[in-house]
């Protein structure tokens, strides 16, 4: 290898791996299986969704959840 392939190698490597955990990233998005999960509710639904919320968050551990709190 020339001496501008040996200085260039190891650039070359890191946008390889990149490009390798974006490929990964986007099949997890692409499953539904990580993201932001945004959810509005009530005060109907106060005692509910801290265990349906549990539950979600055992299957996808990956998604982030945004509560919002919507007046009813």
């Amino acid at each position: 290898m020339t001496q501008a392939g040996l200085t260039l190698l190891p650039e070359a490597q890191r946008m390889v791996d990149n490009f390798n955990v974006f490929q990964a990233f986007t099949h997890l998005v692409a499953e539904g299986t990580t993201g932001t999960l945004k959810i509005g509710f009530g005060i109907s639904s106060y005692s509910l969704a801290p265990h349906y919320i549990a539950q979600f968050k055992q299957a996808f551990p990956n998604i982030h959840i945004v509560l919002n709190d919507m007046p009813s």
